[in-house]
């Protein structure tokens, strides 16, 4: 916008924080954690080195920390028209202001300091005050204790109050990032580079430009100084503001997003998630869910019990790691990666990509037994093989299966003729063949020799038989030679194979 001194000039005015700083923000701060970043591969890791933002949390120490206590007293108003403060978070100066403005509830003088960065330059420091004692009453009639008490014993550390100041400041960035299918795992440090808070930036005059060119040049420092107030600003946006409690009100008044982050997990502000303590109450007032579970059956219990979780940071701890887990996430948002092209991108990174496969490991113990035992089985069966081939005087072989059996079968004898429409092998098998019986070529032939002995022998001893009688004789034996059997000869009792 052009300036009011001098027309030829244009201002650029800080407002906002951009769209995607804010959703990115509450996104954090909603988790508590690093938001899920796009990685190049699902097994990879890269460590990535840069200047960032960081908040220094500390306790306020006097005489800012009287100050701020006397400001909330005067505000706290008279037992009559009283508003307890238990949480206040604001942003430079005092919490309330010195003005005839009334407060968000309608009580009291003061109006609640809702400043934020914009109109002039001013420290970027995040104010927290917190106190549970505040808002206890005495019963449900007595008004607040903050109404009776000094607020000097109030927000005192015995008495579980606390103030802090949080100072926005340079830092340098140590990430490593790990990806195991997918599954991200970021190591986050920082370490101080300026320990002097950082000057916010409420404008920015444009000498640059003229005529109707419009250009304007921004240097790096303005730029890094308006990127960290803008994280800051969305920060400050959840956090400032109030949660005070009224007369005999059981629920207190919020004005602050607060109770919507990671932070209402702390100590410090977990007296924040239950309703207005009683002070004679050690546990407090009981929500309807844990009455449920105290008193009624089984039946109406909609919710598993469960403990609640302890606390493990302070409040200090948890606000510094929302802050730079808030700036990291920022490279989740598609809108806020680097141009490559432009002078301040950051350098490229050398990124690990990993291949995984499986690996069997085994016992050499077990391994030796298993393949012992194997072998020595597998020699054993193959030396019995062999003795029993050599015992049997036969050796066949699984390559000439057929030919053996060919040759075996090829002299067999049948005790049955074989017809010419026998020999194609059809099924079904004729039934003059279904009882047939074979004996191998060696069988006969022994079977021949026999019978050729036998007929030496009669014939010595019948040559003296009758000439009438020979024909007989040769008869006889023309018969007992078809069947390959002399006829006094019995085939033998067990065939080597039958149909």
């Amino acid at each position: 916008m052009p300036d009011d001194d001098d027309p030829d000039t244009i201002r650029f005015a800080y407002t906002i924080p951009s769209r995607e700083v804010i959703e990115v923000v509450k996104a954090v701060a909603a988790t508590g954690a690093v938001l899920p970043i796009a990685p190049p591969g699902p097994n990879s890791s890269w460590a990535l080195d840069f200047s960032g933002p960081a908040l220094k949390c500390t306790n306020i120490s006097e005489p800012l920390r009287s100050e701020i206590r006397s400001n909330i007293a005067s505000a706290t108003g008279s037992a009559s028209n009283c508003e307890a403060y238990g949480y206040l978070a604001w942003l430079e100066g005092m919490p309330f202001l010195n003005t005839s403005q009334t407060n968000a509830s309608g009580s009291g003088e003061h109006a609640f300091n809702s400043r934020i960065f914009q109109g002039s330059s001013m420290p970027a420091v995040l104010y927290l005050a917190a106190s549970p004692e505040a808002m206890r009453r005495a019963d449900h009639e007595s008004p607040p204790a903050a109404c009776s008490k000094p607020a000097a014993s109030l927000y005192a550390p015995e008495a579980g109050g606390l103030m802090l100041e949080c100072a926005l400041q340079s830092a340098s960035y140590h990430t490593a990032f790990d990806y195991i299918n997918g599954l991200q795992d970021v190591d986050l440090s920082t370490v101080p580079l300026d320990e002097t808070t950082i000057q916010t930036v409420s404008s920015v005059n444009c000498t640059t430009a003229h005529g109707s060119e419009g250009s304007c040049d921004f240097t790096p420092g303005i730029l890094r100084t308006l990127s960290f107030q803008a994280v800051m600003d969305a920060v400050a946006y959840l956090l400032t503001g109030f949660v005070s409690a009224e007369g005999n009100a059981t629920a207190p008044f919020m004005s602050t997003q607060v109770i919507s982050t990671a932070l209402i997990s702390t100590p410090e502000l977990h007296f924040l998630t239950q309703p207005i303590l009683e002070q004679d109450s050690t546990a407090g007032a009981r929500t309807l869910q844990q009455n449920v579970l105290a008193w009624s059956s089984t039946r109406d219990q909609g919710l598993v019990k469960s403990d609640p979780r302890s606390p493990t940071s302070s409040l200090a701890e948890t606000i510094e790691d929302l802050f730079k887990n808030a700036t990291v996430s920022m490279m989740s948002q598609q809108h806020l990666q680097p141009n490559a092209s432009s002078a301040f991108a950051p350098p490229p990174v050398n990124v690990t990509h990993r291949t995984f496969h499986n690996v069997y490991t085994y016992s050499k113990t077990k391994l030796w037994i298993t393949y012992s035992v194997a072998i020595t089985v597998t020699a054993i069966t193959a030396i019995l093989g062999l003795i029993a081939v050599a015992a049997s005087g036969a050796s066949y072989s699984s390559s000439n299966s057929f030919s053996s059996a060919f040759r075996l079968a090829r002299g067999a004898m049948l005790s049955t003729d074989m017809r010419n429409e026998d020999f194609d092998g059809r099924d079904p098998l004729p039934a003059h063949l279904a009882k047939a019986k074979m004996w191998p070529e060696h069988t006969r032939t022994s079977q021949a020799s026999r019978v050729d002995s036998i007929l030496l022998s009669r014939r010595s001893r019948t040559s003296s038989i009758a000439l009438s009688e020979r024909p007989k004789t040769q008869s006889r034996r023309s018969s007992a030679s078809l069947l390959g059997v002399p006829p006094d000869i019995e085939p033998p009792t067990k065939p080597w194979s039958a149909f």
